[in-house]
Order: C-alpha cells, then sequence, then structure tokens
C-alpha cells in the first residue's frame, strides 16, 4: 500500500508534461532502431534462402519508413534520412518480388514508391533540399521500375514514364 508521501510524489511525477522534443526524439530513434531490425532479419533471412518470411520483414521497414515520412512532428533531418530508408525498403522488397517471379506485385511495389516520391519532390512546402533527396530516390525507383518494364517489353510506358518525369523535374527549376 502506498504511503501518503508516497502516493503524492507518484502523482507529482505522473503528472509532469514531457518535453514534446524529447518524445518526438523516443520516437525517431525508435523509429530507426524498428527499421533497422526488420531490415537487418530480412537480410538474415534471405541469406538462408527464406523469401516469404524476409519479404515480410522487409515490407515492414517499408512501412516504418513511410510512416516516419508522414510523421509531421518527425524533424526536417529525420524525415530526410527516411526518404532513404523508404527507397532502400522499397528496393529491398522489390529484389525479393521479382525472385519469387511475382512481377504484377514488382511493378505496384514500385510504382507506389516512385508516385510517393514525386509527390514528396513536387510538394512546395517542403524544403529545397528535402525535395532535392525526394527527387533523387524517386529517380532510383522510376530506373528499377523501367528496367522491369523494358524486360516486359512496355519501352513505350517506361519511355512515357520518363518523358512525364522530365517534364516535373522541368517544372520544379
Amino acid at each position: 500500500m502506498l504511503t501518503a508521501m508516497t502516493a503524492k510524489i507518484f502523482h507529482r511525477f505522473t503528472s509532469l508534461k514531457r518535453d514534446k522534443t524529447v518524445d518526438v526524439e523516443i520516437q525517431y530513434r525508435q523509429a530507426c532502431q524498428k527499421w533497422a531490425y526488420q531490415t537487418m532479419v530480412g537480410g538474415e533471412l534471405l541469406s538462408i534462402g527464406e523469401y516469404h518470411a524476409a519479404l515480410d520483414h522487409f515490407q515492414q521497414s517499408w512501412q516504418v519508413a513511410a510512416k516516419q515520412l508522414s510523421n509531421e512532428h518527425c524533424t526536417a533531418e529525420g524525415r530526410e534520412i527516411f526518404l532513404g530508408y523508404f527507397s532502400l525498403a522499397i528496393l529491398n522488397v522489390s529484389y525479393l518480388l521479382e525472385l519469387q517471379n511475382k512481377t504484377d506485385q514488382l511493378e505496384k511495389v514500385l510504382s507506389d514508391g516512385h508516385f510517393r516520391l514525386l509527390g514528396l519532390m513536387t510538394n512546395h512546402q517542403e524544403a529545397d533540399h528535402f525535395r532535392h533527396e525526394a527527387r533523387r530516390q524517386a529517380q532510383k525507383l522510376l530506373a528499377k521500375l523501367s528496367d522491369l518494364l523494358n524486360f516486359q517489353g512496355r519501352t513505350q510506358v517506361a519511355d512515357s514514364l520518363w518523358e512525364e518525369f522530365g517534364r516535373i523535374q522541368l517544372k520544379l527549376q
């Protein structure tokens, strides 16, 4: 049973308001750790041929990165780091889908990732440096998507995507 003094101290401690920047930093670190953990486990599973389980972990790392890109409380530097994590997670997922010959899912993953990054690079509310990094990552995913489309004999679609990407870049200059 709590004594009156212990109860008073407990109440005072639990009623303290925490600094929001501390909470944001803790959430950011937890997200980084979760992303790294999911990516490392996915890599280990991939190395022993457990493709389905590896895919699950890489998809979870993708979800963590996507959530941080949408997190308005994450710092600009943190969001920029998660741009790279987002792109890498999509490339990991796409690699496993390619190994499993799941080309429909592969195209969807690459398209979704590319268009998400296009949205970030064209958002004028974002900092210029962030938008530039989003453009770099979008270009990486577009290159991978284009390779897939060319392999499937859909060169016109690939060329069309590159043309549209070029037009968007010109508008941003």
